[in-house]
């Protein structure tokens, strides 16, 4: 997994929705967006049960 889509389709968007506690769409415009919220890291990390890359999501301080 080394995108933010990757990432996505490994879990689900609906499962990632249901466990964040937001909305499909939610899901969907971080996708368009190319990066997930720095926020969400610890929980999809936990849920994909291995590293995520953190390029991924939009941490401050990360050059891209």
């Amino acid at each position: 997994m080394k995108t933010p889509h990757e990432i996505i389709d490994y879990l689900g968007a609906e499962t990632v929705a249901d466990a964040l506690g937001i909305g499909l769409p939610a899901v969907r415009v971080r996708l368009a967006e190319g990066k997930l919220p720095a926020s969400w890291y610890h929980k999809l990390e936990t849920m994909a049960g291995r590293n995520l890359p953190r390029e991924c999501f939009s941490f401050k301080g990360v050059k891209q």
